[in-house]
């Protein structure tokens, strides 16, 4: 599901997966997902951040789509500690966070039809696109956490609320 809707083959023309640490894993059982359905034609993006090589997660799933359709999925791996810095930049990943100079180059720019999934600790969620929100309901002090504007690096690219379809913080 997206959001509390369930994906449908082709509903966007492309998804843009950001995430970091474990949170990888349900974007690439989505990016399988759609790999799967030979109709469903959604470009998709992985823009995936850990630490070091040693802590990435299931990028060999990752690049089994990218190489298996490369017009349709692709990756990018951003390290802040690589070991060798400029090995890993020669191998196309990106040295630091996650970051709007990444992002940019990475992504397609807002538009009707790009929808964009985040997914991370804290930290990182609120650095690629703001934070959520308590408001209370006055009259019945009910309160509900809400998806605040969208800030960030998104927000500076030009993303708003209707392009985000799930932040998830870990």
């Amino acid at each position: 599901k997206l959001g509390k809707e369930p994906y449908k083959a082709n509903n966007f023309k492309e998804i843009v997966m950001i995430g970091a640490g474990t949170a990888v894993a349900p974007m690439v059982q989505l990016g399988e997902f759609i790999f799967d359905n030979v109709d469903d034609r959604t470009k998709v993006h992985f823009i995936v951040g850990h630490r070091t090589e040693q802590d990435i997660l299931l990028q060999d799933r990752i690049d089994a789509l990218v190489t298996a359709r490369p017009q349709q999925f692709s990756s990018i791996v951003a390290l802040s500690r690589p070991a060798d810095a400029e090995a890993w930049t020669k191998s196309g990943g990106y040295v630091g966070r996650i970051d709007g100079t990444l992002l940019k180059r990475e992504m397609p720019a807002p538009a009707k039809g790009v929808l964009v999934m985040v997914a991370g600790a804290t930290e990182f969620v609120e650095a690629i696109c703001g934070d959520k929100r308590d408001i209370t309901d006055p009259s019945t002090g009910y309160t509900k956490t809400v998806r605040g504007p969208v800030t960030g690096y998104l927000g500076s690219l030009g993303f708003d609320d209707d392009d985000l379809a799930l932040v998830a913080k870990l």
